[in-house]
């Protein structure tokens, strides 16, 4: 019996994506995804500050990592 369970997860394995995981967490929590998105946008959009209120005398490095953000 646990072997034909695991065959048949083996034959129907199904990928999901950010997307799809966004959208059950929302309908889960009844957040809508673009409200989680937009504060993911704006916690990204506040590490420069961050970084800079923090790293002190690492002009170059910070420089370099802006790139990222």
């Amino acid at each position: 019996m646990k072997r034909e369970w695991e065959n048949s997860l083996k034959e129907n394995r199904q990928t999901v994506d950010a997307e799809e995981i966004a959208n059950v967490i929302s309908m889960m929590s009844g957040i809508p995804v673009q409200r989680m998105a937009q504060a993911e946008r704006n916690q990204v959009a506040g590490m420069k500050e961050d970084l800079q209120s923090k790293v002190i005398a690492q002009d170059p490095a910070r420089k370099t990592s802006q790139g990222y953000f």
